[in-house]
């Protein structure tokens, strides 16, 4: 029997939720397929973290295991006439290996097409996809057997079997699409793998470390942390032991185009905000932009970071800011160009993928995360609880429902944490899912590495060793 399918392209916090339980609740039939760039799960939420603050940057780079992990079961009963959802170890072949096993595949789609994805790396290499074994199917999985299924279960070779370019090509009959967003120039790592990344953060915790004066771009939560980060280790005596060599105390200067923070939450969170950056020492400038050097400004100003020298930074409204280091925290876009040139129907003018309230962009494929225009936030929370109704939904349609017995999301109010230093934070929540209201809290007890462990088992990995 030749198994269709299920493409989960992304695999961070919305994808990584849809794979696990699309692994666990696929009938016999269907196989999950994980296609993702990266060798480690990048927690992006501790990038500026370990940039600023080093030894710590191995911590980022998460091995997944996409049978494992807490929180793996679905947040609702299924709904009517459709199948629970079950462990991948209970739906097996004649011959007990398990039918829905999951592949994860480290490559980049480059193209969808009708019935296909074409990658960017031959997915029969071992190097590049692996099967997922419960320990249960380790013992009866041979090499032959998975190399046959490898070739002839998932790569596209129904018109050109003796093509070897259809090793690039795995089919499809369902897509979660879960590519999320380019990141900004400050944490926009073109590295893949584990080490890679650990190099990446490592050059950016020297960087800081050897600049005076440092401009922040951009005052949304990721250059919120990186000013109170920076100010917090470098300016703060309480932190001297954890701080590298390097000038200190640090000029920095946080520049915010709107007339204050976070405008989608309450002002107290704003008030929060500014009190926390007084007391670090970080000057403000807000209703005002960055004239962004050029790349090749910003990589001498980088080198003179080291060398202490500094050079003048022009503001639309006319301030000089003179620094020797330029962190750019603003130019998110949607990583949509796969969808639009596939379906260009989908992708509106400002590059999110608009999706119905079931999360479907359209027919089969299913968008969700960052990458969406599903009315919410874009944060890790709200691609989680998108990853669940996807993966939900196709299981759903996969047994026989029809499109109106479909879930759909449920848009929740805005919530954001802002990290404020080391060990500082202010959050806008609802105290519990009863309330409809939300609440400004400021805390001053986090931990200095950030909740990484919860995070790494979240994802089936062991703490006790982040290297691997």
């Amino acid at each position: 029997m030749q198994l269709k399918n299920v493409l989960v392209i992304g695999s961070a916090y919305g994808g990584g939720r849809a794979a696990r339980l699309l692994a666990q609740g696929l009938p016999k039939t269907h196989r999950v397929v994980i296609i993702d760039k990266h060798s480690h799960f990048n927690h992006l939420y501790l990038f500026p973290r370990y940039g600023v603050l080093p030894g710590h940057a191995q911590k980022a780079f998460i091995p997944d295991d996409f049978l494992d992990g807490y929180n793996a079961q679905p947040t609702r009963a299924p709904a009517a006439g459709q199948k629970p959802i079950s462990s991948p170890s209970a739906a097996a072949d004649v011959d007990g290996f398990p039918a829905n096993v999951p592949l994860v595949v480290h490559a980049k789609v480059v193209s969808i097409e009708d019935g296909y994805v074409e990658l960017d790396r031959d997915a029969t290499d071992a190097s590049v996809s692996q099967l997922v074994l419960t320990p249960e199917a380790e013992g009866v999985a041979s090499v032959s057997r998975i190399t046959d299924q490898l070739r002839n279960g998932l790569t596209f070779t129904d018109r050109h079997p003796k093509d070897r370019r259809a090793r690039r090509r795995i089919s499809w009959d369902y897509i979660v699409f879960a590519t999320g967003c380019e990141m900004p120039p400050a944490l926009a790592m073109e590295g893949r793998t584990k080490q890679e990344g650990v190099d990446y953060l490592t050059e950016q915790t020297k960087t800081v470390a050897h600049a005076k004066s440092i401009l922040v771009a951009g005052g949304g939560a990721l250059g919120i942390q990186y000013a109170s980060d920076i100010a917090d280790l470098y300016n703060n005596p309480e932190h001297a032991d954890r701080r590298p060599a390097g000038p200190h105390p640090k000029n920095i200067t946080l520049v915010h185009s709107r007339p204050r923070f976070m405008p989608l939450y309450k002002q107290a969170l704003h008030d929060a905000i500014m009190r926390r950056l007084e007391t670090l020492g970080v000057k403000v400038i807000l209703d005002d932009r960055v004239e962004m050097p050029s790349v090749d400004e910003r990589l001498k100003m980088e080198h003179n970071s080291f060398a202490r020298t500094t050079r003048p930074v022009r503001t639309k409204k006319g301030k000089i800011i003179e620094c020797d280091l330029v962190l750019q925290c603003t130019g998110q876009r949607p990583n949509s160009t796969l969808l639009r040139e596939y379906m260009p129907d989908v992708v509106g003018e400002d590059g999110f993928v608009r999706v119905k309230p079931t999360l479907q962009a359209a027919g089969r494929i299913f968008a969700i995360g960052d990458v969406a225009d599903a009315g919410v936030i874009k944060a890790g929370h709200t691609a989680w609880a998108m990853g669940t109704i996807a993966a939900e939904n196709i299981i759903s349609l996969i047994n026989g429902a029809r499109e109106g017995d479909l879930q759909e999301y449920q848009r929740t109010p805005p919530m954001i944490k802002v990290t404020l230093g080391l060990t500082n934070a202010a959050a806008e929540t609802r105290p519990s899912p009863e309330h409809k209201d939300t609440v400004v809290v400021e805390s001053s007890d986090n931990p200095v590495e950030g909740h990484w462990e919860v995070i790494w088992r979240s994802r089936g990995a062991d703490p006790a060793d982040p290297t691997k």
